[in-house]
């Protein structure tokens, strides 16, 4: 299924709604997640395809009905706030 994205400033529908599923309460930046969407209840995954642009090395994304290894994801690089 294609997933895709639009709206600047919080613009957008009822499709851009993700929950993250996490192994414990708080999502934990060294912890793997999966993003499920809640209208088609597809989980964010990646393809076999890698492209050149705009980004080298980028990666396509579909939405998979199934959770399996290509489901995870783990956070990278940013900020990240520690819950008080």
């Amino acid at each position: 299924q294609e997933v895709s994205a639009f709206g600047d400033d919080g613009e957008g529908d009822d499709l851009d709604i993700w929950i993250v599923q996490c192994s414990g309460t708080y999502w934990e930046r060294e912890d793997a997640v999966r993003f499920k969407h809640v209208g088609t209840e597809v989980f964010l995954s990646i393809t076999g395809e890698q492209y050149g642009h705009p980004i080298r090395g980028q990666r396509e994304v579909h939405g998979m009905p199934t959770a399996n290894h290509h489901n995870y994801w783990k956070a990278m690089e940013g900020v990240f706030i520690k819950p008080s």
